[in-house]
């Protein structure tokens, strides 16, 4: 082979795009209020190195996204004029399947996920 290091530099970067691209999950889920009933119209925000990614829920306090890069995040709602926020939600790819449900509660917001490993379930609760 005449050129080996382009080669190898041309492979390298075929699978650094291909591992950048299996790195994004969809973040789904249902929204409920104080009362427990569904939160129709919130504005959820998720904030991820800098950037922001927003969705609305429905009537039934349902949202999802589109694809989104996998990492920590902060998310906030807003809702009735009241913002709440909560820090450290982190997104994995092999979140794809799971299932995100963010209640307010005594004016915080918490999130319980669908499937999720119950030791990291109890430690999400404490955020």
């Amino acid at each position: 082979m005449k050129y080996p290091g382009f080669m190898l530099l041309l492979i390298t970067m075929l699978f650094s795009g291909i591992t950048s691209f299996a790195q994004l999950t969809m973040f789904e889920g249902k929204i409920t209020g104080e009362d427990g009933q569904p939160l129709k119209g919130a504005i959820l925000q998720l904030k991820w190195k800098g950037d922001m990614i927003e969705t609305h829920s429905d009537d039934n306090g349902l949202f999802y996204t589109t694809l989104i890069p996998t990492g920590m995040y902060k998310i906030g709602v807003a809702t009735d004029g009241k913002y709440y926020k909560m820090r450290g939600l982190k997104v994995l790819p092999s979140d794809a399947k799971k299932y995100y449900y963010l209640r307010i509660h005594g004016g915080r917001l918490f999130v319980d996920v669908e499937g999720m490993d119950p030791f990291l379930k109890s430690k999400m609760s404490r955020l």
